[in-house]
């Protein structure tokens, strides 16, 4: 529990939880449902030339993951296709992208998620 004042914020069925900590600000980002029973992740989640994408499909679907930029900007399409039921993973080449935040995202009729990485050099 934090003793200290705080501010929340929700975005898209995400809370962001605002604080100050030893001069800085920081977030603390905390799910409030998820469609996929393992969802998606990255790994590692801060990286400079490539990262694994895995994800867990429910059931056989058409789906879009697509790598979006801090603002929305899709600066790379990984898979557009058939994913069937079960475990999936993708590997994603990094060495292109600028440094910053980027997320996966997973675009499906019945999934709909997105997983956070940072590019640094």
């Amino acid at each position: 529990m934090l003793d200290w004042p705080t501010h929340g914020l929700w975005v898209e069925d995400v809370a962001l939880l605002l604080y100050y900590d030893y001069g800085k600000v920081c977030v603390e980002e905390t799910a409030t449902r998820s469609t996929v029973p393992s969802g998606l992740h990255v790994s590692p989640s801060i990286v400079s030339c490539q990262c694994c994408l895995s994800c867990v499909m429910p059931q056989s679907e058409y789906v879009t993951i697509t790598c979006c930029d801090a603002v929305g900007r899709i600066v790379d399409v990984i898979f557009t296709g058939v994913l069937s039921a079960g475990q999936h993973e993708f590997t994603i080449n990094t060495t292109s992208l600028a440094n910053g935040v980027y997320f996966l995202m997973l675009d499906a009729p019945r999934v709909k998620q997105a997983a956070k990485f940072i590019v640094t050099r």
